[in-house]
This record gives C-alpha cells, sequence and structure tokens, in this order.
C-alpha cells in the first residue's frame, strides 16, 4: 500500500461509472486516490454545488488506466 499525504496534490474530478452515473469527489493526483476532506465532512464524494466557483473539474482518472 502506497503512503501518501495528499498534500498539494488534489483536485476536483467528475467521475463517470459503468452504469452512467455521475459523481464528484476530490482526487489525489499523486497516488490517485480519493480524499476525503473536513470540508466535504469526510465524504468520498460531493455534490457539484460543493465544488468552489471557479474550480476547474477534472476528468478521474483510473489506477488502472494507461497515461
Amino acid at each position: 500500500m502506497r503512503d501518501c499525504d495528499h498534500a498539494g496534490h488534489r483536485r476536483y474530478t467528475r467521475r463517470v461509472f459503468a452504469n452512467g452515473t455521475v459523481h464528484y469527489c476530490v482526487q489525489c493526483i499523486k497516488c490517485l486516490r480519493v480524499v476525503k476532506l473536513d470540508e466535504h465532512q469526510n465524504r468520498p464524494f460531493i455534490r457539484f454545488n460543493e465544488i468552489p466557483l471557479g474550480k476547474t473539474i477534472f476528468q478521474f482518472i483510473d489506477a488502472g488506466d494507461d497515461e
């Protein structure tokens, strides 16, 4: 298991699951894990309106995807 502090490596992402549902989360771009933050009550997925205005929303990177 990789050890990562997620500091300075987070971004808001949009994740589309196989069944077509869309979820928003904060993803660590260093280890690719979903990050739970206090400001979102430590939930893995957040509502769209919880993303600060002006923030770019990236496509979720699956750990199994080739870059």
